[in-house]
């Protein structure tokens, strides 16, 4: 296991399990010495089912890797992951827990569930996510897909013909009654002596390109290599990297010249050793493993020898990514693919970041005058370009890089401090004065350069806070939203006063503030509490000691461990308002689960409960904060304000993994959520068209989102931070990517009052406090209403003129 296994959990979220059609007709990729196969199966009565699982090489093979997965009828897949290993020439029995005792006495490992299969069922055997194997088809006969002998009584077990190819299930009758003991398989395997193992365990001369090769599996996978030659460019505490000498690389930017090699144990080689290491070559996944992971896969050579044929040698020379090197793709990180890289698409380093960084896997690079694009997260990981950012995508006026349709930003590149401990904290735009060098991996999702040496001086980011501009005049409506990240009273003063500094100083104390992330009085305590007044009681009263007004607060807490979240801190989305500025409009009977509804009053539209959340039974907000609905006046005019906490990316495939295009199941969500919404901004606008609505918070989701863009359909709502250049519009940095993921949506006749908005960053681009409270930059708008009045002590129908 490499030193990194634990170093990161983030893109643990974003994992999927193959699913699909694992029978579609397709090249099975020759798998080397990992070509086990199904040379016998019973399919006894009732729980008596078996299978028996052939290793034609000559070593021990490692089952962690491999699965069995069953069709149930051609419609519901099972599969399970297989654990031990199977002896050369021996064969591995997976046996139905409630089998027979004379099955059990035979089963290596047993499962009640995915063993039980029938006749018109389809098994297949899998390594990581490479179908190997196969018995039967989906909705065939068995006859048909295996022969015409019985499969279904308790007297036969069946066994593959030594004449017949491995998978080979196309009528073909694979398979013969076999002798049987008491009428089930022995643990022991004799006959089919044409299938002579297709393994090497040991090849002639080859060199780390030959096994890296132009692609992201290696074709030496499963193969025993003896005597690779590499000079030792860093050592971790369980492995080492080594590279091709300069002198015996090919002619072929796209194979990658470096490899890991996996020791198992502190290595005893030193860096600048030329050796010769023997080993099995092999795809290593990250957690959770090749089966349940949406990882890209680095080859790396298990050690079985390492000679040390000369010390202190020269280190390659590193390749230079940037200007005075090769030049990453810009825009694309896979566009060919459909489904597994591994086995769709073309190897297209030019075009694809994907495969670019692949082909220096392993690989000495260097970024020089890196610009950092995002401050150290809480991980060690420094998001950087090269060259000073004079090349890439589009970046905002304070070097964030962002997001746009069709451009993710594969120029990105995270330094990563696992080999040599150097952590700098560092905000958007810094830089480093100098060369960072080090060798290129992959974990978690993302290419990853793992610096070998200290880092550069570092030029401190010239970056300040932003200010907004002060409203003109005092009939100017300001709304903001904000992202308080998890925020509870056990939180320190100084991320309180953070909190408070932004909306005194920076956001010049809007009259409104939709809240996303308020959590409840004891955090992440999971003990049933939901109330939230103290986490508000604490932020007023640090608004009010940084000179700001006095503000009050209205929410509905949800059902406990209901709305997603940290567990136990039941994070919410709330109001802040100025009740020198506004009234809020109390309507009693909101609650976790009852739905806010709209009814016509006799000035128009009216909510039946205020606050109220909007249908927080159905079905979109599973495991998701429920929308807030409150009805405001402002200067004799009613607003209805909804907050938003859209769910959260997790569980979505990383940008840089192995599925391409990336399998995004949140966005599904999101977007029937965003339906929600407008239907129910929709039953306002039905009653009066020109009512004032204002839909805004963190959507997790960017302005050209199918989500974002659900909530402007039809015309009902238009984003406010559409209006903002494109190159300025982010709230959030992830990874070096500046997106746009909290919006301020409004109705058609907010048009009409001169809206401004302003993203004001003073909190995503850097680093820690006392600069940053949260992880977001809030938004802010303004609407003119015109001459202000003042509402004396909130009595209706007193109004004074000011």
């Amino acid at each position: 296991m490499k030193t990194w296994f634990f170093l990161s959990v983030l893109v643990a979220f974003g994992m999927v399990f193959l699913g699909g059609t694992p029978f579609r007709a397709e090249a099975t990729p020759d798998q080397g010495c990992q070509q086990l196969f199904f040379s016998e199966y019973v399919e006894g009565s009732s729980y008596n089912k078996a299978l028996e699982i052939y290793n034609p090489s000559d070593h021990t093979i490692d089952l962690n890797d491999y699965r069995v997965l069953v069709s149930f009828n051609g419609t519901t897949e099972k599969s399970v992951v297989l654990t031990g290993t199977v002896a050369a020439g021996d064969v591995f029995v997976l046996a139905h827990s409630r089998a027979d005792p004379a099955i059990l006495a035979q089963a290596d490992m047993t499962n009640d569930v995915v063993v039980n299969f029938n006749g018109n069922d389809a098994v297949a055997l899998y390594y990581q996510d490479e179908l190997i194997d196969v018995i039967g088809r989906l909705g065939e006969d068995p006859g048909d897909a295996w022969g015409s002998e019985p499969v279904t009584t308790r007297d036969h077990t069946l066994r593959r013909k030594p004449e017949v190819t491995v998978g080979d299930a196309d009528g073909s009758d694979p398979f013969d009654p076999a002798a049987t003991w008491d009428g089930y398989p022995k643990n022991t395997f004799s006959g089919l002596g044409a299938h002579t193992s297709q393994c090497q365990t040991s090849t002639p001369p080859v060199a780390i390109h030959d096994i890296q090769a132009a692609a992201h599996l290696s074709p030496y996978r499963g193969m025993t290599v003896a005597d690779v030659p590499g000079i030792v460019t860093a050592v971790a505490s369980r492995g080492f990297y080594m590279q091709t000498p300069d002198a015996d690389v090919d002619d072929d930017d796209a194979t990658s010249e470096g490899i890991y090699v996996y020791t198992r144990q502190t290595p005893t080689v030193q860096v600048g050793d030329l050796v010769l290491v023997s080993g099995l070559v092999s795809e290593y996944y990250p957690y959770p493993g090749a089966n349940d992971s949406a990882n890209l896969s680095t080859t790396e050579i298990t050690l079985d020898t390492v000679t040390v044929v000369a010390q202190q040698q020269p280190l390659p020379q590193p390749i230079v990514i940037g200007l005075t090197g090769r030049m990453p793709p810009t825009t694309i990180i896979e566009d060919d693919a459909d489904g597994s890289v591994n086995y769709s698409g073309v190897f297209d380093p030019d075009e694809d970041g994907l495969d670019f960084y692949e082909s220096l896997e392993g690989m000495r690079v260097q970024v020089n005058n890196a610009l950092v694009l995002g401050p150290t997260s809480r991980y060690g990981e420094i998001p950087v370009i090269g060259d000073g950012g004079q090349w890439g995508g589009v970046f905002s006026q304070r070097g964030a890089l962002v997001v746009r349709p069709d451009d993710a930003n594969p120029e990105r590149l995270l330094i990563d401090d696992t080999l040599v401990k150097d952590e700098p904290k560092v905000s958007l735009g810094a830089r480093f004065d100098g060369a960072v060098i080090g060798v290129m991996d992959y974990t978690y999702g993302n290419f990853k350069l793992f610096n070998t040496q200290p880092l550069p001086d570092v030029i401190p980011s010239p970056l300040q806070e932003e200010t907004a501009a002060p409203a003109e005049h005092s009939g100017v409506l300001s709304i903001a939203t904000m992202n308080v990240e998890n925020l509870d009273p056990g939180d320190s003063d100084a991320k309180f006063q953070g909190l408070a500094r932004d909306i005194v100083q920076h956001l010049l104390a809007p009259d409104i503030i939709s809240l996303s992330e308020i959590q409840d009085n004891d955090g992440k305590e999971d003990d049933g509490v939901v109330d939230a007044s103290e986490t508000y009681a604490r932020l007023i009263a640090a608004i009010q000691a940084a000179g700001g007004p006095l503000y009050a607060y209205r929410d509905i807490a949800p059902l406990n461990d209901e709305d997603g979240g940290q567990p136990g801190g039941n994070i919410r989305v709330g109001f802040l308002f100025r009740p020198d500025r506004v009234h809020f409009v109390d309507r009693a009977g909101g609650d976790a689960i009852t739905p806010v509804r709209v009814i016509s009053g006799e000035l128009g539209p009216e909510l039946s409960m205020s606050p109220g959340r909007v249908e927080p039974q159905h079905v979109a907000w599973e495991h998701s904060r429920k929308p807030l609905a409150g009805e405001f006046t402002f200067n004799g005019h009613t607003l209805f304000v909804i907050a938003n906490h859209f769910c959260s990316k997790g569980g979505d495939d990383p940008l840089f993994g192995r599925y391409q295009p990336p399998k995004a199941p949140s966005a599904d969500q999101r977007l029937l959520q965003a339906r929600v919404v407008q239907g129910f901004v929709a039953d306002i606008l039905q009653i009066d068209p020109y009512a004032d609505v204002v839909v805004l918070g963190d959507f997790n989701d960017f302005w050209f989102s199918d989500a974002v863009q659900a909530l402007e359909a039809n015309g009902l709502l238009t984003n406010l931070v559409e209006r903002l250049p494109e190159e300025e519009r982010y709230t959030y940095l992830y990874q070096g990517n500046g997106q746009a993921i909290d919006h301020i949506l409004v109705s058609a006749d907010l048009l009409d009052r001169n809206p401004q908005v302003d993203i004001v960053h003073a909190n995503a681009g850097f680093v820690s406090l006392p600069e940053r409270a949260t992880d977001h930059d809030p938004v802010l708008a303004r609407f003119d209403f015109g001459p202000y009045l003042v509402y004396r002590n909130w009595l209706p129908g007193v109004w004074m003129g000011q």
